[in-house]
């Protein structure tokens, strides 16, 4: 109870120093009564001298559970504020404890961290030594883990809480819990290790555990190897046991070997290291590369220098056409030509574009809605038949051969010509044979005339230029021609689709964090770049438009529009709110007034798929 009576000090230090310093500030600080006696109930000691008693008593253990369970003391780092709270809730009663202000004072003076670090629980709860196992009568320290001592109640416990407690069973905590029994500090960092690389502009990684009487807060450092002066900052006030951290090299760090220090937070004291020094803090080091290149001579030589000022491999110069000077150097090429047995993406062609659900066959009405291209002075078409017709295939296809032609001609010579091999195809008698050919969006091409470096293959550059065009696909898999295909023109599928809109403040108005125009070039052009992509008519896709700030309105219901052109102009022409956020109300709208066979939703029965797009920025 002494500590508190030191707690009745520091409060009123506390508020005299508050008052000092906030001259402005008028405190009003009503001065503690004279404590009084009270009955004390049974199991509290009453008059008793609270700081001599014996820790393992009935007295002792009561008390200390009492206080232990009023108040949360372990979230306290700071001592004396620590004793300043003990010793408020002493005076105000706070704890609910049937004892004096002075007998309060001087137990909490006496055990008051002992408090904090749950010395109660550890002493004087049976049910917390349920663990008990007489260990110093079978091997002592030896008898229990790598990580844990023997204390003098016949308990392993825990490396951390030997010295903390002072309560080893034969007086001495073992080397095993010793503070850095191997590198002398109290925090052991196992991350980064001396073998460890990171490069600049990437994420380095530091993990550790704490051994015994550690801060409870750290600060990291980054040190070159051997030196004592930091270069940057990594992190400060984290906390100790959170035993990780992530950080992103900066940039200039120039190429080296460093260390980390972990500091006892706010102050120069080392409590870790790492790597794991030999002799001191320093003297080993983990590297960091300096992979922020600005030329392909900075990298080795099957790597080239893209456009994030990072090294990577030839291979992936010519699939990614990522260079930092748009293109690969002569040691990954020369140029960006694909090489045979190359296909972009990497991947198989139907999992990028789309399997064959249904073959066209030339009698069927769906024959109508291929493409037929004319040829043209950059673009022409082997020879038709009843069975292959070069010139036939989607919108999308006929579209990107129309790009890839100019590009042919700008890239390769003034007369150099895309020539399409394959097109559309009648479908084989064995469905299972079927082609994206057999439904007019893959086409196999070859270049005529092209001019390109000694040494460069002209198909492997046709093959780089087609992803430039566009093609969703492309292959270069075999040794006269390429492959290229497309995702379907729009989506076949019937669908009942509501985008969900936020127009809230936060979207367009700059005072609320918003971006004037975000609302009208973004989100409304994203809902008309996807209903574009839909076939739209009653017994086809109907598309709703219902927006959300405060309130939420249907702008566009399922029924209101049955042709493509009307309804993108009518998603055109979508108002903006710019008040409040209320995207529950935006849902339960959609739910009660759209959602319904009477607001035009197509009944279950019908097989038709519903979908709500959400547009929020949170």
């Amino acid at each position: 109870m002494a500590k508190h009576a030191m707690q009745c000090c520091f409060l009123l230090m506390a508020y005299a120093i508050l008052a000092m310093a906030r001259p402005s500030a008028k405190m009003t600080l009503e001065e503690p009564t004279m404590p009084v006696e009270i009955q004390i109930p049974g199991g509290l000691v009453a008059n008793n001298d609270y700081s001599t008693l014996d820790e393992t008593s009935p007295e002792f253990c009561d008390t200390c559970h009492r206080l232990s369970s009023a108040h949360n003391w372990s979230q306290y780092s700071d001592v004396q504020q620590l004793h300043t709270t003990a010793l408020k809730h002493c005076h105000e009663d706070q704890l609910g404890l049937s004892m004096s202000f002075l007998e309060c004072e001087a137990f909490i003076s006496q055990h008051l961290e002992k408090l904090q670090q749950g010395h109660c629980g550890k002493t004087c709860n049976t049910r917390m030594r349920r663990g008990y196992s007489r260990c110093q009568d079978n091997g002592g320290h030896d008898a229990c883990t790598s990580s844990q001592y023997c204390d003098k109640y016949g308990s392993c416990w825990v490396c951390k809480d030997c010295a903390t407690y002072d309560d080893a069973f034969d007086g001495t905590c073992p080397l095993k819990c010793a503070v850095g029994a191997d590198s002398g500090y109290s925090v052991t960092m196992t991350a980064p290790l001396n073998t460890t690389a990171f490069a600049a502009s990437y994420w380095l990684y530091a993990t550790w555990t704490y051994v015994t009487n550690a801060p409870t807060q750290l600060d990291f450092y980054l040190l070159p190897k051997g030196s004592t002066v930091a270069q940057s900052t990594i992190a400060t006030s984290v906390s100790t046991n959170k035993g990780t951290l992530t950080w992103k090299i900066p940039a200039y760090i120039a190429a080296g070997r460093y260390w980390i220090a972990a500091v006892a937070h706010g102050t120069g004291t080392v409590v870790g290291a790492a790597p794991t020094p030999v002799a001191e803090g320093g003297d080993v080091g983990f590297q960091i590369l300096n992979s922020a290149c600005t030329s392909h001579s900075q990298c080795s030589t099957n790597e080239y220098c893209d456009d994030d000022g990072e090294c990577w491999a030839c291979t992936d110069c010519l699939v990614e056409r990522d260079s930092f000077d748009d293109s690969c150097p002569a040691k990954c090429g020369g140029s960006f030509a694909l090489a045979q047995g190359t296909t972009y993406p990497r991947a198989d062609e139907f999992s990028v574009v789309g399997v064959v659900k249904d073959v066209i066959e030339p009698s069927c009405p769906q024959f109508s809605t291929l493409v037929t291209m004319p040829a043209q002075a950059n673009l022409v078409f082997a020879a038709s038949n009843a069975v292959d017709k070069p010139n036939r295939g989607t919108k999308r296809l006929h579209t990107n051969l129309k790009i890839l032609a100019d590009i042919v001609t700008e890239e390769l010579g003034s007369s150099a010509q895309l020539k399409v091999l394959v097109g559309y195809k009648a479908p084989p008698l064995d469905p299972a044979t079927s082609t994206l050919h057999h439904v007019g969006r893959r086409a196999r091409l070859t270049v005529l005339n092209a001019v390109v470096p000694s040494g460069v293959s002209a198909l492997g550059r046709l093959a780089s230029l087609a992803i430039d065009a566009g093609f969703d696909y492309v292959a270069f898999d075999e040794s006269d021609s390429i492959v290229v295909s497309v995702i379907q023109d729009g989506c076949m599928a019937d669908l009942d689709l509501v985008f969900l809109l936020d127009t809230s403040g936060s979207i367009d108005i700059a005072a609320f964090g918003g971006s004037p125009g975000t609302f009208k070039n973004k989100m409304l052009a994203f809902v008309s770049e996807m209903t574009d992509y839909f076939d739209i008519g009653s017994s086809k896709t109907k598309v709703a438009v219902v927006t959300f700030s405060t309130t939420a309105k249907v702008q566009i219901g399922l029924n209101d529009y049955t042709t493509k052109a009307t309804l993108l102009s009518a998603i055109a022409n979508v108002t903006y709110d710019g008040l409040g956020t209320r995207t529950s109300l935006g849902l339960k709208k959609v739910r009660e007034a759209v959602f319904t066979t009477a607001a035009g939703m197509r009944p279950a029965s019908a097989g038709v798929p519903r979908a709500v797009i959400v547009i929020t920025d949170g």
